[in-house]
């Protein structure tokens, strides 16, 4: 069965948390043809960190925008936990080609509070 491609994406490896993970996904149907549709198809976007106990989930935040002409999904993606986690995209029965993505998650900005005088 043909799976869904993600064509381009922010580079894995040195994303910065709460910034945001842009991955562009080809769709595909069965037959690998591309495929191109008023309808959207829609993803689970889900992200975990691997742990001694198992998997430790983490809420992503995502948008997604469509051009159906072309068949493409922009996917928009923030995690807000620093460290080596995983992403997986795709529907209930499968995940896009390549999917679960090792990505790294470097610390964001400091936060710089301001104290009264």
């Amino acid at each position: 069965m043909a799976r869904s491609t993600a064509i381009d994406h922010t580079d894995f490896m040195n994303a910065i948390a709460g910034s945001p993970i842009l991955l562009t996904v080809q769709q595909k149907d069965v037959y690998g043809n591309t495929f191109s549709s008023e309808t959207k198809y829609n993803f689970r976007v889900t992200a975990f960190q691997i742990t001694k106990g198992g998997r430790s989930f983490v809420v992503p935040r995502v948008s997604a925008s469509y051009d159906a002409k072309l068949g493409l999904q922009f996917l928009n993606i923030i995690l807000s936990r620093a460290g080596n986690s995983y992403l997986e995209i795709g529907s209930t029965a499968e995940n896009i080609s390549g999917s679960p993505f090792p990505i790294r998650i470097k610390a964001g900005m400091p936060i710089t509070t301001i104290e009264g005088e």
